[in-house]
């Protein structure tokens, strides 16, 4: 079972020719209440979901619904307008979708792909021409930035780097006034804050080379090499602090953790006072409380059994009680939705003085006054001034001071989202079998499902750019070089007959190459 969930007509049409399939359901996003969408989906639990993120702005939040209500197994398709293309390049796990297109004339590999995912048989399933080769190429991997300075930065990425190697990075806006994109990983954390990311890692930024020579020279003119590069080190270090400031407003740094449970989540506009972590209603609450170590907890209360995306107070009680025990400092918890009792209540039966309640449903500039005044708080100690205290006008509470903060961990700095917020990562790859369908590359780095890279071929004087999406081969893969490389398997993603004509002639000028050489031994 295949659905189409928006509201183009013509391009269903399309897709539903390319098929080759009878259990195929159009959903118009338009006409159908998300309501209705999610009983349709409950009830026929469809393999593949077609998301048309160019019909409705509801698009995101039904997508998030079903794979967190119905059907986490379903290969779930992300269909894009051209002018969405760089937000494609930045899509990963994040977005909950498997495999992202652009709509165009280009239309076999939107629907094949999903199709091989979970085996359907299709009448229309072709089979290409593929070529052996053994071509090195760089490609690109989107990062997520969090914290940004004129050491280094901390990101997020599904890729496995390694600790200690030296990568190149572009960050828009920024690495073109530097003058190195090098970075070297230096730290890797054990969970990722902002994204669905696998992993969390933190660079150091390497501004100016050392000259390769160095060693060799002559003691005297080793030293002042040396001292040259510090130089130049201390200059363009002052150049990116500068520019962070200009761009940042790097002497605002926030250095507080939220972490968010429940099924609503924050407009971009509501987090930039916080490094923010949400989570959907999951059974291991407390594990993802010790994991991160937060300064806030937001709970949404539920009123009533099985309320969605809520929490029973007993729930949060021993979550308390789990807090006092494990934890060596007093996060603030904050409880939305609680009727029934008032603060003194229910810090009272917790046992638990860091606890503010509000009746209403969760807010999230309620959340970002607290965090602000937590805040000032810090400021305030660090100034050797009196604590602040959170006022009525926050939850229509009692005030509340802020007790002694304890924090070992590292700051959290918020990099608000558009400047620095989004980066490329370059690796390298041996490209080791194509069709112009897919492509099996191996690298130093486990790269994990469904990531996308970008990538170039040169064929002669012409650049074929690829664009893939590693996805699983049940099958070995192969031509692998080396035990120490990782292999892959990847869709090639293409929205027009100009690139997948380029890209077969790619193609068949490395088979004829190949076929020759075979020829050529047998003889």
């Amino acid at each position: 079972m295949i659905f189409y969930i928006g509201s183009d007509q013509r391009y269903f049409d399309r897709l539903n020719r390319c098929f080759g399939l009878d259990d195929v359901a159009y959903v118009d996003i338009e006409k159908e209440s998300i309501g209705q969408i999610l009983r349709m989906v409950a009830q026929k639990a469809p393999k593949i979901i077609y998301i048309d993120f160019t019909s409705s702005e509801d698009s995101s939040l039904i997508l998030e619904s079903i794979r967190h209500n119905y059907l986490e197994e379903a290969v779930y398709v992300g269909l894009y307008k051209r002018e969405m293309d760089f937000e494609i390049d930045s899509i990963s796990s994040h977005a909950l979708t498997h495999l992202n297109y652009v709509k165009g004339l280009e239309i076999n590999d939107v629907s094949r792909h999903p199709i091989e995912l979970v085996k359907i048989q299709s009448k229309k399933i072709d089979k290409f021409a593929s070529a052996r080769l053994e071509e090195s190429a760089n490609a690109q991997v989107s990062i997520y930035i969090h914290e940004l300075d004129e050491r280094g930065l901390t990101f997020e990425t599904d890729l496995e780097l390694k600790v200690g190697k030296v990568y190149e990075l572009d960050i828009p806006d920024l690495t073109r006034r530097l003058s190195s994109k090098k970075v070297k990983i230096t730290k890797r954390f054990p969970y990722s804050l902002f994204k669905n990311e696998k992993n969390r890692f933190r660079a150091t930024w390497i501004l100016v080379d050392l000259p390769k020579d160095i060693d060799s020279l002559p003691d005297r003119k080793r030293e002042k090499a040396i001292s040259e590069h510090r130089e130049s080190v201390e200059y363009a270090r002052n150049k990116l602090s500068g520019l962070l400031s200009e761009k940042l407003g790097y002497n605002d740094k926030k250095e507080l953790l939220v972490l968010d449970f429940g099924k609503k989540r924050p407009r971009d506009e509501f987090i930039g006072l916080y490094a923010h972590v949400h989570k959907s209603v999951c059974e291991e609450l407390n594990s993802e409380i010790l994991k991160y170590s937060p300064d806030v907890i937001s709970f949404e209360v539920a009123n009533h059994d099985g309320e969605e995306g809520k929490f029973q107070i007993d729930d949060i009680y021993l979550s308390i009680k789990y807090i006092k025990e494990k934890l060596t400092k007093s996060p603030m918890v904050l409880l939305f939705g609680v009727k029934e009792l008032t603060n003194e209540q229910i810090r009272k039966l917790f046992d638990y003085e860091k606890i503010l309640i509000d009746c209403e449903e969760k807010d999230y500039s309620k959340i970002n006054l607290v965090v602000s005044s937590m805040y000032k708080s810090i400021k305030a100690r660090e100034n050797k001034k009196h604590y602040q205290k959170i006022g009525k006008n926050v939850f229509g509470s009692d005030n509340l001071k802020i007790l002694e903060r304890k924090r070992s961990v590292e700051k959290f700095f918020t990099i608000p989202e558009g400047f620095a917020s989004k980066g490329m990562l370059h690796i390298d790859l041996l490209v080791t079998m194509l069709s112009e369908d897919s492509v099996f590359f191996c690298s130093e780095e486990s790269i994990k499902n469904f990531s996308t890279l970008k990538t170039q071929l040169i064929n002669k004087d012409e650049k074929v750019s690829l664009k893939v999406t590693v996805a699983p081969y049940q099958e070995e893969i192969p031509h692998l070089y080396s035990k120490s490389l990782k292999s892959h398997f990847s869709f090639i993603q293409m929205s027009s007959e100009h690139e997948k004509a380029s890209l077969r002639r790619f193609v068949y000028s490395r088979k004829t190459l190949d076929e020759a050489k075979n020829t050529s031994i047998e003889s």
